[in-house]
């Protein structure tokens, strides 16, 4: 168990000690309303992905960025190396699960909505997409959770009552852990962002040796959602 292993269980364990406190029903109605703020996000992040990629430069920075982190400037307008060859060899300094997402996505129609002229450009438009998706994601996933949890300042007064108030704890514990594994899936899938524009070996070699945190990176749903490239590419 490491640093990152340590936050994470703090995270939930905040979060479930938080659900206690508050209650059953607030922390429920915040469960409802964190679950409702992933699927409106789910449903409006591509759109904004795709007008931020057709109407500003933002991802043509990032991608850049990442040309020049990843260092595969030997690979611009290259069309006869194949990613297998780049990933085998070692060239490219990324975490196993986004090789993984780069290899699933380098299709002839995910080339051609990247208008990539050979591997360098379909690595660095794929990785640029991918953070702009996550960058997307968590904007709208913290507006819309703000909208949302504004409700619960009227659910306060109702919770104040004797009979509900005696039932709130326990369930609100239990609703607490479930916020927290949910906010823990948002917290791993940002650091795929931070480490794909960061290029840094040492947060990917904290989340290979730990135990905790590796579990959630590599099972999280949400993070198959943000790697989905057609999802903005459309």
């Amino acid at each position: 168990m490491n640093t990152l292993d340590i936050i994470l269980i703090a995270i939930i364990l905040f979060c479930a000690i938080n659900g206690m406190i508050k209650g059953f029903v607030k922390t429920l109605f915040g469960l409802s309303s964190t679950i409702v703020a992933l699927v409106l996000t789910l449903i409006i992040s591509p759109q904004v992905s795709g007008l931020i990629i057709n109407n500003t430069s933002f991802d043509q920075m990032i991608g850049e960025k990442t040309i020049e982190l990843l260092k595969i400037e030997s690979l611009m307008g290259d069309q006869e190396t194949e990613l297998d060859e780049v990933i085998v060899s070692g060239a490219i300094n990324l975490p196993g699960n986004i090789l993984r997402f780069l290899e699933k996505n380098n299709t002839p129609e995910i080339n051609d909505k990247l208008e990539a002229d050979g591997l360098g450009d379909y690595i660095s438009g794929s990785i640029a997409t991918m953070a702009v998706n996550a960058f997307v994601f968590v904007i709208v996933f913290l507006i819309v959770s703000l909208l949302l949890n504004a409700v619960v300042i009227v659910l306060d007064i109702l919770t104040r009552l004797p009979i509900v108030k005696s039932m709130n704890k326990l369930g609100g514990f239990s609703v607490g852990l479930v916020i927290g594994v949910l906010i823990v899936w948002v917290t791993t899938m940002s650091l795929s962002f931070i480490i794909s524009i960061q290029a840094t070996e040492t947060l990917s070699e904290l989340i290979e040796s730990s135990i905790f945190t590796k579990l959630f990176y590599y099972n999280n749903p949400i993070q198959y959602f943000i790697m989905n490239l057609g999802n903005a590419l459309k």
